[in-house]
């Protein structure tokens, strides 16, 4: 049993380091990539975020500039319509594609920014949901520490007190230690060890079927899935965007009209350019004379509308720099592909494995948890009862070494009488009779009355059990009492140091059950508890 207890805990300690070193090792390299890469994407949505904040309010101001100019470019000069023969310049061409311009950024502020905002959004939500699953996870970290460090320290304590137990040298303080305090804990960590590897079970499970799902077995068919579970229109920007992302950007790009809106900025800038110009060239006094219009105001909505139409244009190429294939598709490979399908597939096999074996061990030791108790040895009769202890086997927690000592101490004289036999005898422990000077022990004497009957002495009458008086009274001399000639009973195990603790079994005997002792016979065992008759070696 205790060599089962040892080996079961130095391999619970071997797999409990395995599972720290190899298990959540792997484990936390993915965690930490995903983070990683969870970092990065959330960075990129508050940066995008705010270029589009920016687009959506810069765009307003944008399209206010932009009605402004339109009531100028409507009707240019409705007094002379025959402007561009006297000029020479085409006033109404110009004036009618800046018109255009203006409406298509104004449009673009209405939808398509909007849209792109509920994207972005629907993208920061999910990237703070994977932020609270990895903080929860780094949360647990102390825990999987302590529990680490448990399946190393508690095993170890448990060996050594079965190791001190072997070589009788635990003491009954460290005893109570081990069976009530070490114990409960590990038998707790054993639990949340049966725990964990049900949770890893259904967690690897759920991975695995990420993994391979769809009829392509591949997380972009899973993904693919997910969305249509949730019944996402597939003409929306969010499926389309993830689509494009996920097949490593071989479909349409979902944000070409944030592309085309910064061609409508440029355009728009050059055609008010182009009017600012033509106007300069004519002269604004003898625009004013032809038209008899004031363009005071318009020639002040230029410059503004130009430095509007500049911002519009930055963000919206960074917005483009940011929602490119080349910065969002070696995230999602990194934590999707490599991450979530690759490096957790080790990680999870390695903390199942080491789990299981630990569960399993750790389960064996509890059921083996006398390793650290005493040894009581299989015939336990001849330790306690030789004092008169019958309790002895009961009180298993007391060391052994301890218990023998107290009861070779009692049994150093110990009277034993026997009323069935008329038997009184006298244990001394006088030492080896082969060595020089030792006392061989008394020989059993029978007690006679004058008429020759022989009338055995109780020191305890609570249990005397005369028999009848024979119809004659022999007469004997106690040197005709007949011994055993089978030689010395085997002494027992609390009396090994004295080997005179024994006598020679008697022929013969006035037993209530037995008429006959028979050799080998150890009249050690007190009579007061067990009939002298009864007993047998």
């Amino acid at each position: 049993v205790r060599s089962i207890f040892v080996s079961s805990g130095i391999i619970v300690m071997i797999f409990g380091v395995l599972l720290g070193t190899q298990g959540v090792k792997r484990l936390t390299d993915t965690v930490e990539s995903i983070e990683d890469n969870n970092e990065e994407v959330s960075e990129i949505v508050t940066e995008a975020g705010g270029v589009l904040t920016y687009l959506s309010e810069t765009g307003q101001v944008a399209k206010a500039y932009g009605e402004d100019i339109l009531l100028y470019l409507n009707g240019f000069c409705p007094n002379n319509p025959a402007i561009e023969q006297i000029t020479g310049i085409d006033f109404d061409t110009v004036t009618t594609l800046t018109a255009s311009e203006l409406e298509e950024i104004a449009q673009f502020v209405d939808t398509d920014v909007v849209r792109t905002q509920d994207a972005i959004n629907q993208v920061a939500e999910t990237t703070e949901d994977i932020d609270d699953y990895l903080e929860w996870y780094n949360d647990s970290d102390l825990v999987s520490l302590a529990i680490m460090g448990a399946l190393v320290i508690l095993p170890g304590l448990l060996i050594a007190g079965s190791i001190l137990a072997s070589c009788e040298m635990i003491t009954e303080a460290l005893q109570c230690s081990l069976s009530w305090c070490i114990l409960p804990l590990y038998i707790l960590v054993v639990i949340m060890s049966w725990i964990g590897c049900s949770g890893l079970v259904i967690t690897a499970m759920m991975n695995a079927d990420f993994c391979l799902g769809g009829a392509e077995k591949t997380p972009e068919a899973s993904i693919l899935e997910i969305m249509y579970e949730q019944s996402i229109d597939p003409k929306s920007l969010e499926y389309q965007a993830v689509t494009y992302y996920i097949t490593n950007c071989v479909n349409t790009y979902p944000f070409q009209f944030i592309a085309e809106y910064e061609s409508d900025l440029v355009q728009t800038q050059a055609a008010l350019s182009s009017l600012k110009t033509n106007i300069n060239n004519f002269g604004i006094g003898n625009l004013t004379v032809l038209c008899s219009r004031d363009y005071t105001l318009l020639m002040d909505l230029f410059p503004k509308m130009d430095e509007t139409l500049e911002g519009l244009i930055q963000n919206a190429r960074v917005a483009t720099e940011l929602l490119r294939c080349e910065t969002i598709a070696p995230l999602y490979v990194d934590t999707v592909r490599d991450a979530t399908c690759n490096y957790s597939g080790s990680g999870f096999a390695w903390a199942f494995a080491s789990l299981f074996v630990i569960s399993f061990l750790g389960l064996l030791m509890v059921c083996f948890r006398s390793s650290w108790q005493d040894e009581i040895p299989y015939d336990f009769r001849d330790i306690g009862r030789v004092a008169g202890d019958n309790d002895f086997a009961e009180h298993t927690t007391i060391p052994v070494a301890n218990k023998r000592k107290a009861a070779q101490e009692r049994a150093s004289n110990v009277s034993v009488s026997s009323e069935r036999t008329g038997v009184e005898i006298e244990i001394v422990k006088e030492g080896d009779p082969s060595e020089e000077g030792a006392t061989k022990p008394k020989q059993p004497q029978m007690k006679k009355e004058a008429t020759g009957f022989v009338k055995p002495s109780w020191s305890d009458t609570s249990h005397q059990d005369t028999p009848k008086e024979p119809a004659f009274k022999p007469t004997f001399d106690e040197e005709d009492i007949p011994l055993a000639d089978d030689g010395p009973t085997p002494t027992s195990t609390a009396s090994t140091t004295s080997s005179w603790q024994t006598f020679q079994g008697i022929r013969g005997g006035y037993g209530p059950t037995s008429s006959r002792r028979e050799p080998g016979y150890n009249a050690s065992v007190d009579d007061h508890e067990t009939p002298l008759g009864n007993q047998k070696s």
